[in-house]
């Protein structure tokens, strides 16, 4: 037991997954952001600070192509799992990068991030110290 993950594995195909939605019209991207940005920040009561891109907010940006053909495979993922329950799923769209604090940490296919670059979240009300 101790030696087995929890959870399922995938969580580098959540945003590619949810835009392939938005782009078959089962989802508004107006949800999708929410879904994905907005409503985890405030449940982690880190709006003023995450969630939206606005002065005063981190600048943590996905840019995604909505019209890119691919498909899911296990060969490409970055978890030390190495597998995942889509491998063989084909989708429309494609990360091509992602910024942190307006800092690269994925692009064209790669982690560009270094260990350390990221921080602690700390909730606090855009305007305020």
């Amino acid at each position: 037991m101790w030696s087995s993950h929890t959870g399922t594995p995938g969580i580098q195909y959540y945003y590619p997954l949810v835009l392939d939605a938005v782009g078959r019209g089962q989802l508004t991207l107006e949800r999708a952001v929410d879904a994905a940005a907005y409503r985890p920040a405030q449940k982690f009561g880190l709006d003023g600070v995450k969630g939206q891109l606005s002065v005063g907010y981190d600048a943590d940006i996905v840019i995604a192509d909505m019209n890119a053909p691919w498909t899911i495979s296990n060969s490409d993922v970055l978890s030390k799992t190495g597998w995942t329950p889509y491998d063989g799923r084909s989708i429309n769209a494609r990360i091509e990068a992602t910024f942190l604090r307006g800092e690269p940490i994925y692009l064209d296919g790669k982690v560009v991030g270094t260990a350390g670059q990221g921080r602690m979240a700390v909730a606090q009300r855009a305007g305020q110290n």
